[in-house]
Protein backbone atom coordinates (compact mmCIF):
# COMPACT_ATOMS: atom_id res chain seq x y z
CA UNK A 1 0.00 0.00 0.00
CA UNK A 2 1.18 3.50 -0.70
CA UNK A 3 0.23 7.15 -0.55
CA UNK A 4 -1.10 7.93 -4.02
CA UNK A 5 -0.84 11.71 -4.32
CA UNK A 6 0.14 14.91 -2.55
CA UNK A 7 3.04 15.80 -0.31
CA UNK A 8 3.56 12.22 0.93
CA UNK A 9 3.15 10.65 -2.51
CA UNK A 10 4.92 7.33 -2.91
CA UNK A 11 5.40 6.72 0.82
CA UNK A 12 4.76 3.15 1.87
CA UNK A 13 1.99 2.33 4.33
CA UNK A 14 2.48 -0.90 6.22
CA UNK A 15 -0.29 -3.40 5.67
CA UNK A 16 -2.15 -5.58 8.14
CA UNK A 17 -0.14 -7.54 10.62
CA UNK A 18 -3.16 -9.08 12.35
CA UNK A 19 -6.27 -10.96 11.31
CA UNK A 20 -9.44 -9.06 10.61
CA UNK A 21 -7.86 -5.87 9.27
CA UNK A 22 -8.98 -5.10 5.72
CA UNK A 23 -7.36 -1.92 4.40
CA UNK A 24 -8.98 0.09 1.63
CA UNK A 25 -7.41 -0.97 -1.66
CA UNK A 26 -5.29 1.63 -3.45
CA UNK A 27 -7.63 1.68 -6.47
CA UNK A 28 -10.67 2.32 -4.24
CA UNK A 29 -8.77 4.98 -2.27
CA UNK A 30 -7.70 6.68 -5.51
CA UNK A 31 -11.29 6.64 -6.80
CA UNK A 32 -12.54 8.07 -3.48
CA UNK A 33 -10.17 11.03 -3.62
CA UNK A 34 -10.82 11.63 -7.32
CA UNK A 35 -14.53 11.92 -6.49
CA UNK A 36 -14.26 14.16 -3.42
CA UNK A 37 -11.30 16.07 -4.90
CA UNK A 38 -11.27 19.72 -3.90
CA UNK A 39 -13.25 19.06 -0.68
CA UNK A 40 -10.04 17.73 0.92
CA UNK A 41 -7.98 20.92 0.76
CA UNK A 42 -8.26 22.53 4.20
CA UNK A 43 -10.80 19.94 5.38
CA UNK A 44 -11.38 18.50 8.83
CA UNK A 45 -11.39 14.74 8.13
CA UNK A 46 -12.52 11.86 10.36
CA UNK A 47 -11.25 8.36 9.56
CA UNK A 48 -13.49 6.02 11.58
CA UNK A 49 -12.41 2.37 11.85
CA UNK A 50 -9.04 3.68 10.62
CA UNK A 51 -7.09 0.41 10.62
CA UNK A 52 -3.76 1.14 8.90
CA UNK A 53 -4.70 4.82 8.52
CA UNK A 54 -4.28 4.74 4.75
CA UNK A 55 -7.37 6.82 3.95
CA UNK A 56 -6.67 9.50 6.57
CA UNK A 57 -2.98 9.67 5.59
CA UNK A 58 -4.03 10.15 1.96
CA UNK A 59 -6.32 13.00 3.10
CA UNK A 60 -3.39 14.65 4.95
CA UNK A 61 -1.16 14.20 1.93
CA UNK A 62 -3.75 15.92 -0.27
CA UNK A 63 -4.13 18.94 2.00
CA UNK A 64 -6.58 18.12 4.79
CA UNK A 65 -6.15 20.66 7.58
CA UNK A 66 -6.73 18.11 10.35
CA UNK A 67 -7.33 14.36 10.54
CA UNK A 68 -8.73 12.37 13.44
CA UNK A 69 -8.03 8.63 13.25
CA UNK A 70 -10.15 6.30 15.36
CA UNK A 71 -9.94 2.55 15.88
CA UNK A 72 -10.63 0.34 18.87
CA UNK A 73 -8.11 -2.43 18.10
CA UNK A 74 -4.77 -1.97 19.95
CA UNK A 75 -2.88 -3.73 17.14
CA UNK A 76 -4.43 -1.38 14.57
CA UNK A 77 -3.50 1.64 16.69
CA UNK A 78 0.10 0.41 16.95
CA UNK A 79 0.28 -0.11 13.17
CA UNK A 80 -1.39 3.26 12.56
CA UNK A 81 1.18 5.04 14.74
CA UNK A 82 3.98 3.32 12.79
CA UNK A 83 2.40 4.46 9.53
CA UNK A 84 2.20 8.03 10.84
CA UNK A 85 5.96 8.10 11.54
CA UNK A 86 6.75 10.01 8.32
CA UNK A 87 4.02 12.62 8.87
CA UNK A 88 5.24 16.17 9.42
CA UNK A 89 4.91 17.08 13.12
CA UNK A 90 3.21 20.29 11.98
CA UNK A 91 0.30 18.31 10.53
CA UNK A 92 -2.75 18.31 12.77
CA UNK A 93 -3.23 14.61 13.57
CA UNK A 94 -5.10 12.97 16.44
CA UNK A 95 -5.26 9.23 17.13
CA UNK A 96 -8.05 7.83 19.32
CA UNK A 97 -8.24 4.26 20.55
CA UNK A 98 -11.98 4.20 21.05
CA UNK A 99 -15.05 2.49 19.66
CA UNK A 100 -16.65 4.50 16.87
CA UNK A 101 -19.63 5.56 18.99
CA UNK A 102 -17.32 6.78 21.78
CA UNK A 103 -15.25 8.73 19.25
CA UNK A 104 -18.39 10.36 17.89
CA UNK A 105 -19.60 11.19 21.42
CA UNK A 106 -16.21 12.76 22.25
CA UNK A 107 -16.22 14.82 19.04
CA UNK A 108 -19.75 16.04 19.82
CA UNK A 109 -18.75 16.93 23.38
CA UNK A 110 -15.79 18.91 21.99
CA UNK A 111 -18.13 20.50 19.40
CA UNK A 112 -15.92 19.17 16.60
CA UNK A 113 -17.49 18.88 13.16
CA UNK A 114 -15.99 17.43 10.00
CA UNK A 115 -16.05 18.29 6.32
CA UNK A 116 -15.52 14.64 5.40
CA UNK A 117 -16.18 11.51 7.44
CA UNK A 118 -14.98 8.16 6.11
CA UNK A 119 -16.60 5.06 7.63
CA UNK A 120 -15.25 1.57 6.94
CA UNK A 121 -16.46 -0.76 9.72
CA UNK A 122 -15.84 -4.48 9.93
CA UNK A 123 -18.34 -5.88 7.46
CA UNK A 124 -19.66 -8.65 9.67
CA UNK A 125 -20.26 -6.45 12.72
CA UNK A 126 -23.49 -4.80 11.53
CA UNK A 127 -22.18 -1.31 12.31
CA UNK A 128 -23.15 0.52 9.13
CA UNK A 129 -26.59 1.87 10.07
CA UNK A 130 -25.70 2.38 13.75
CA UNK A 131 -22.63 4.45 12.89
CA UNK A 132 -24.36 6.55 10.24
CA UNK A 133 -27.27 7.30 12.61
CA UNK A 134 -24.85 8.31 15.39
CA UNK A 135 -23.10 10.74 13.04
CA UNK A 136 -26.44 12.47 12.39
CA UNK A 137 -27.67 12.37 16.00
CA UNK A 138 -24.41 13.71 17.43
CA UNK A 139 -24.13 16.42 14.74
CA UNK A 140 -20.46 15.83 13.87
CA UNK A 141 -20.80 16.34 10.10
CA UNK A 142 -20.80 19.95 8.90
CA UNK A 143 -23.92 21.17 7.10
CA UNK A 144 -22.17 20.98 3.73
CA UNK A 145 -20.07 17.95 4.67
CA UNK A 146 -19.95 14.57 3.01
CA UNK A 147 -20.11 11.14 4.58
CA UNK A 148 -18.48 8.26 2.71
CA UNK A 149 -19.24 4.65 3.64
CA UNK A 150 -17.16 1.78 2.29
CA UNK A 151 -19.19 -1.43 2.25
CA UNK A 152 -19.54 -4.72 0.40
CA UNK A 153 -21.44 -4.32 -2.84
CA UNK A 154 -23.94 -6.93 -1.63
CA UNK A 155 -24.71 -5.06 1.62
CA UNK A 156 -26.92 -2.08 0.86
CA UNK A 157 -29.91 -2.60 3.15
CA UNK A 158 -28.51 -0.12 5.69
CA UNK A 159 -29.02 2.64 3.11
CA UNK A 160 -32.80 2.30 3.31
CA UNK A 161 -32.97 3.76 6.80
CA UNK A 162 -30.12 6.29 6.96
CA UNK A 163 -30.95 9.92 7.80
CA UNK A 164 -29.00 11.33 4.84
CA UNK A 165 -29.47 11.79 1.13
CA UNK A 166 -27.63 9.24 -0.98
CA UNK A 167 -25.63 11.21 -3.54
CA UNK A 168 -24.19 8.19 -5.32
CA UNK A 169 -22.82 4.70 -4.93
CA UNK A 170 -19.80 3.59 -6.91
CA UNK A 171 -18.80 -0.07 -7.22
CA UNK A 172 -15.27 -1.44 -7.42
CA UNK A 173 -15.58 -5.21 -7.73
CA UNK A 174 -16.96 -6.54 -4.44
CA UNK A 175 -16.55 -3.14 -2.72
CA UNK A 176 -18.76 -0.06 -2.96
CA UNK A 177 -18.40 3.53 -1.82
CA UNK A 178 -21.62 5.33 -0.95
CA UNK A 179 -21.58 9.12 -0.67
CA UNK A 180 -24.12 10.69 1.68
CA UNK A 181 -25.00 14.26 2.68
CA UNK A 182 -27.65 16.17 4.58
CA UNK A 183 -30.77 16.94 2.59
CA UNK A 184 -30.33 20.49 1.26
CA UNK A 185 -31.56 22.95 3.87
CA UNK A 186 -32.77 20.12 6.10
CA UNK A 187 -29.91 19.60 8.57
CA UNK A 188 -31.95 19.80 11.75
CA UNK A 189 -34.84 17.53 10.81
Amino acid sequence: MRVISGKYRGRTIQGPKHKGLRPTADRVKEALFNIIGARIDGAAFLDLFAGTGGVGIEALSRGAQAVVFSDVNPQSIKLLRQNLSFIDPEDNVRVLQLRAEKTLELMAKEKQQFDVIFVDPPYEAGLFEKTVRAIKELDVLKDDGILVVEHPNKIRDFLEEVPFVQLSTRSYGDIALTFLAYPHGDHDS
